[in-house]
C-alpha cells in the first residue's frame, strides 16, 4: 500500500484530475438509465415457462397484455355521454394505424403557426377546426403544460411542437392492436342460410360513426348491445335494475418491451373526460407503468434524505468541513460511477435497484469513516513527520482493513449473482461493483484531497473538544460495558436465553412464504389495488391465465363434443363453489361459435349453446368470414382463441381477488395446481393441456428465490469461513466466526415468518448483505481480541479489553449503516420498506453477534484461538493475515 500512497500523495492533482474525467466518462451514462418492472427485467430468458409463455405469445397475440378503460356513468345511453365515448374512442385509434401524411401534415401546420410573434389561442384551434382529434389533442397538452392566458408566444408553440413531435413517435410505434369496446363489436343476424354481420354503431360513407342521438336510434343500439350474452361484464355492465352503467374498452396491444410512452398518452387522453364520466384504468402496462413512477420518485427522494443522514453522521464524527466534503464526495462519486456504469451498459433499474445507490452510500460510508478517524488520530505524528510522511503512515495501515472489509462485502453481494431471477442478480454483480468503485474513491480521493488541503490544528482540538463532551454522555460505553459484562459473568445465561431466540427463529423460519406476485408492491389504497378490484367486480380482471387444450389434429376443434367440453370448463372455471380460483371471467373460441348460431335462430336465447354437428360449426365460421389484416387465413377476432390449423384452443382466464385478499405466488400456485387437476381427471382422451400466462411464470420465479437464496446464503457463509480462516490461521476462529452472522439471518428470517413478510426479490438479498457487511464486526472483534491475547491476559481480560477497545467503533460504524439503511422506509414499495427495517434490524443483531453472543461462546467453550503453530508451505502461502497486516497485530 505504500507505492499506492507514494503515488496518490506525490500526484494528488493529477489523481484528482483522472478521478474526475472517470467520473465524467460513466457519469454521462447516468442520463441513459431506464426503468424497468416488466417481466422481462426478472425472468431467466431459458426458463420453460417463460419460453411457453413466449411461444404462446406469437401464437395467439399477447392476450394478456390488454389495457381495459372502465368508463362509467349513472346512465350511459345519453346522447352526449355517447359522443363523448366515440370521442374517446377516436382518439385511441390514432394509436393503432400511423398515418404518415396525416401527422406531417399536423406538424408543418404547427411550424407555421412558430414563425409568427404571438397568436391567439383561438387561432390555434381554428387552424385545426376541421381535425376535432387533434383539436382535442392540443386542448390535453396547453392543460400538460399548464398553460394559462389566450395568447400563446413562439416558445409555447415550439413546446406544443416539441410535445407533438414525441407523440408521432408514439403513434409510429402502432402499439395498440385491437380495441374492443361496444363501438368496435359485431352485431350479428341470421336470415335462412346467411349470416349478416353489421356494427353495433354503424358508420357512414365516410367511415364515420354515426353515434346514437334520438330515443329510437338508443334503443337500436342497446338492443344489439345486449343481445349477444358474451358482451355482458366484457364491454358493458349494468347494475340491478338492468340499467347500463359502464362500457368496457378492451385495448389489445402488440408485444413490445415498453409501454410506458403509449400508457402516458392513454393517460392525457382519458384527462380530457375525466370531468364528464368516471374513467378508471387497469391493466398489466397500468400496473408497470405506476411502478416506474414510484421508482423515479423513490430514487428521487432516496438519494438527498440519505446524503443527508450521512452528512450529519460525518459532522458528527469529525466537526470539520473537510471532514464532511471528502466522505460526501466520495460517496457522490460511488453512486455516479456505479449508476453510469449500468446506464452505458444498457442495464435498467427494477423494483429493488432503486435502493442501490441508496445502499451503496450507507455501505460506503464505513470505508470514508475509517480512513478519516485514522487521519484524526494520527494529526500529532502527521504534524511531527510532516504531511507526506505523517498521511501516508497513517493510512498505509488502515487501508488494509478497509481493504478487507471491502472484499467481505463484495463477496456477500457477488454471491447474488448465482441467482437465476435477474433482477436479484443484477443487484447482487453491481452493489459488489459499486463497493469496489467506493473502496478505490476513498483510498484515492480523500489522501489525495487531504495532502492538498492545509493543516488545521485548530479545527483539531476544536473537535476533540467537543467529542470528549459527547464521550462524557457515556451511552455507547455504558452499553459496551454491560455487554462485556454479561458476556463474562453470564456467559451461560447469555447463550441459553440465544439458544431459546434460535429455536423460536426456526419456527418463524418455518412459516416464512414466497411472493413474487406484482401487486404484492404495492400499499393497502394504492391506485394499483383499488382499480384492479373495481375492473374485476365489473369485468372480471385485467390480467390472467392462458390455458391450451390441444386436441392433437387439425379441425379438432371444430367437434361439437369439444366445444361442450370447453364450455363445460369454463363454467366450472367461474362457479360459485369454485371462488377459491378468483376467476372472475373466461373468454374463448365457443363465445363466437355460440353466438353465430344465436343469431341463426334468429336471437332465440335457447339456442346460445353449441351446434348439433360439426358441419354447423364448419359452416358457420365460413359465414362468419370476418377481417385478415395479416393474410394468415384466420379471422382476426379468431386468432387470440384458436390456432389456423384449429388444433388447440386458448381459454383465457381472467383474475381478480374474488375472495377479497391478494392473489400471492402461493394462491396462483393453489389455482394453477386446481385447474391441472381437474383437466387430467376431465379431459377426454387424446387432449392435452398447457397453462401459460404471466401469472405462472411468476410463480416459477418464487421457486428460483428461493434456489438463489439457498445458493447465496451457502456461498457467503462458505466465503467467510474460508477468509477467517486464511486470516487468523484458526479452524475454532473461523467457526465461532459465523455466530453473529447466521444468528442475524436465522432472527431474521424469523422476523420476517412471524410478521407475515415474505420472501422477494427485495427481502431476498437481506442475507447476503449482512452476511457480506456483518462480517467486518466479527473480524474487527477477533483481530483485536488476538492483539490482547499475545499480552498474555486471562480470557476474562482478554474479552473485557476487546470489547473496549473495538465495542465503540463497531457500534458507531453499525449506526451509520442502520440510519443509511433506515432511508429506504420512506419507499413507495411494500417489500422495499420491508427490507430497510429488516436490514437494519439484523444490523442491530449483527452488532449483538459481534459483540455479545461471540464473546460469551469464547468465554462459556474457552476457545484456543491463537494462530496455527503448522509450518506446512501450503498455510504460509495461503497467510491472509499477512497481507493485511493482522499477525502484527
Amino acid at each position: 500500500m505504500k507505492k499506492w500512497f507514494n503515488i496518490v500523495l506525490t500526484y494528488p492533482k493529477t489523481v484528482i484530475a483522472i478521478i474526475i474525467a472517470i467520473s465524467i466518462l460513466l457519469g454521462s451514462g447516468v442520463f441513459k438509465i431506464q426503468f424497468d418492472s416488466s417481466l422481462d427485467a426478472v425472468m431467466p430468458k431459458h426458463d420453460p415457462e417463460y419460453l411457453l409463455n413466449e411461444e404462446v405469445k406469437k401464437t395467439y397475440g399477447n392476450t394478456g397484455k390488454f389495457i381495459i378503460i372502465d368508463v362509467a356513468s349513472s346512465d350511459m345511453l345519453q346522447p352526449h355521454i355517447l359522443t363523448l365515448v366515440s370521442h374517446l374512442h377516436d382518439d385511441l385509434e390514432e394509436y393503432r394505424r400511423f398515418d404518415e401524411a396525416r401527422e406531417m401534415h399536423r406538424l408543418s401546420l404547427l411550424q407555421e403557426l412558430s414563425h409568427k410573434k404571438n397568436i391567439h389561442k383561438q387561432l390555434l384551434f381554428d387552424t385545426f377546426a376541421d381535425d376535432p382529434v387533434f383539436t382535442r389533442y392540443l386542448q390535453r397538452t396547453l392543460q400538460q403544460l399548464n398553460f394559462e392566458g389566450n395568447t400563446l408566444s413562439k416558445g409555447d408553440i415550439k413546446k406544443i411542437i416539441k410535445n407533438f413531435t414525441k407523440t408521432i413517435e408514439v403513434k409510429r410505434n402502432e402499439t395498440i392492436d385491437l380495441i374492443i369496446s361496444p363501438f368496435t363489436m359485431k352485431d350479428l343476424r341470421g336470415e335462412k342460410d346467411t349470416l349478416y354481420v353489421r356494427d353495433i354503431v354503424e358508420k357512414d360513407e365516410t367511415g364515420k360513426r354515426k353515434v346514437p342521438q334520438t330515443t329510437e336510434e338508443i334503443a337500436a343500439f342497446k338492443k344489439r348491445l345486449t343481445n349477444n350474452p358474451a358482451f355482458e361484464k366484457g364491454i358493458y355492465v349494468k347494475d340491478a335494475n338492468g340499467t347500463i352503467t359502464d362500457f368496457g374498452i378492451l385495448i389489445r396491444l402488440v408485444d413490445q418491451p415498453v409501454y410506458d410512452p403509449l400508457v402516458l398518452e392513454i393517460t392525457g387522453i382519458i384527462s380530457l373526460y375525466q370531468k364528464d364520466v368516471n374513467i378508471i384504468l387497469q391493466g398489466m402496462p397500468i400496473t408497470h407503468h405506476e411502478i416506474n413512477d414510484y421508482m423515479k420518485t423513490d430514487l428521487e427522494r432516496f438519494l438527498p434524505l440519505v446524503m443527508l443522514v450521512m452528512l450529519i453522521v460525518f459532522y458528527l464524527n469529525f466537526r470539520s468541513i473537510r471532514g464532511m466534503v471528502l466522505p460526501f464526495a466520495t460517496l457522490a462519486l460511488a453512486d455516479l460511477w456505479v449508476i453510469g456504469l449500468m446506464g452505458h451498459l444498457g442495464y435498467k433499474l427494477n423494483v429493488i435497484g432503486v435502493a442501490l445507490p441508496t445502499l451503496m452510500t450507507a455501505v460506503g460510508s464505513s470505508y470514508s469513516i475509517h480512513i478519516l478517524n485514522q487521519y484524526y488520530l494520527e494529526q500529532k505524528t502527521i504534524h511531527r513527520l510532516g504531511k507526506f510522511k505523517g498521511i501516508r503512515l497513517a493510512l498505509t495501515h488502515i487501508a488494509l482493513t478497509v481493504m478487507l472489509a471491502g472484499l467481505t462485502t463484495f463477496l456477500g453481494f457477488i454471491t447474488l449473482a448465482t441467482n437465476q431471477v435477474s433482477s436479484i442478480r443484477e443487484m447482487g454483480i453491481f452493489s459488489a461493483i459499486g463497493v469496489s468503485f467506493a473502496v478505490v474513491i476513498s483510498l484515492t480521493l480523500i489522501p489525495a484531497g487531504l495532502m492538498l488541503l492545509p493543516q488545521q490544528i485548530k479545527t483539531i482540538e476544536f473537535k476533540s473538544k467537543i467529542l470528549s463532551f459527547f464521550s462524557n454522555l457515556n451511552v455507547v460505553e455504558h452499553i459496551v460495558k454491560k455487554l462485556a459484562h454479561y458476556a463474562v459473568n453470564h456467559s451461560a445465561t447469555v447463550i441459553s436465553v440465544l439458544t431459546i431466540a434460535l429455536c423460536i427463529a426456526l419456527v418463524g423460519l418455518s412459516q416464512v412464504k414466497v411472493e413474487s406476485s406484482v401487486h404484492a408492491y404495492f400499499k393497502e389504497g394504492d391506485y394499483v389495488l383499488v382499480s384492479s378490484k373495481i375492473i374485476g367486480e365489473k369485468f372480471g380482471g385485467a390480467y390472467g391465465l392462458n390455458i391450451l387444450i390441444d386436441t392433437g389434429k387439425p379441425d379438432g376443434v371444430k367437434d361439437p363434443q369439444f366445444l361442450r367440453f370447453i364450455d363445460s370448463f369454463r363454467g366450472w372455471l367461474i362457479a360459485d363453489e369454485n371462488i377459491d380460483l378468483n376467476i372472475g371471467r373466461t373468454d374463448a373460441f365457443t363465445d363466437f361459435i355460440k353466438t353465430i348460431n344465436l343469431a341463426m335462430h334468429d336471437n332465440d336465447f335457447s339456442f346460445y349453446c353449441i351446434p348439433q354437428t360439426d358441419k354447423d360449426v364448419d359452416s358457420y365460421i365460413d359465414l362468419y368470414g370476418g377481417k385478415d389484416d395479416n393474410d394468415n387465413g384466420l379471422a382476426d377476432e379468431f386468432e387470440p382463441y384458436v390456432d389456423r390449423k384449429f388444433t388447440t384452443v386458448n381459454i383465457f382466464a381472467r383474475l381478480w381477488e374474488k375472495e377479497g385478499k391478494l392473489l400471492s405466488s402461493n394462491t396462483m400456485d393453489h389455482i394453477i395446481n386446481k385447474i391441472s387437476t381437474y383437466l387430467n381427471h376431465n379431459l377426454p382422451e387424446g387432449y392435452t393441456y398447457k397453462i401459460s400466462g404471466e401469472p405462472k411464470v411468476l410463480v416459477r420465479m418464487s421457486d428460483y428465490i428461493v434456489q438463489g437464496q439457498i445458493m447465496s446464503l451457502a456461498l457467503s457463509l462458505v466465503s467467510v469461513f474460508v477468509i477467517v480462516l486464511l486470516i487468523f490461521h484458526n479452524l475454532k476462529a473461523a467457526c465461532v466466526s459465523l455466530i453473529p452472522i447466521s444468528t442475524a439471518v436465522l432472527l431474521n428470517f424469523g422476523v420476517m415468518g412471524f410478521l407475515g413478510i415474505r420472501l422477494d426479490i427485495a427481502t431476498a438479498i437481506i442475507a447476503s448483505i449482512t452476511i457480506g457487511i456483518g462480517i467486518d464486526d466479527t473480524i474487527h472483534f477477533l483481530n483485536t481480541y488476538r492483539h490482547f491475547y499475545l499480552q498474555g491476559l486471562s480470557q476474562k481480560e482478554i474479552i473485557v479489553q476487546t470489547l473496549h477497545r473495538a465495542g465503540v467503533a463497531i457500534v458507531y460504524t453499525s449506526l451509520a449503516l442502520i440510519f443509511g439503511f433506515l432511508v429506504l422506509v420512506i419507499s413507495s414499495f411494500k417489500p422495499v420498506i420491508y427490507f430497510s427495517i429488516l436490514l437494519a434490524t439484523t444490523m442491530i443483531t449483527t452488532t449483538l453477534g459481534a459483540l455479545l453472543f461471540l464473546p460469551a461462546t469464547i468465554n462459556l467453550l474457552q476457545l484456543d484461538l491463537s494462530p496455527s503453530k503448522s509450518t506446512s508451505k501450503i498455510w504460509q502461502y495461503f497467510n491472509l493475515g499477512k497481507y493485511f497486516e493482522f499477525e502484527s497485530e
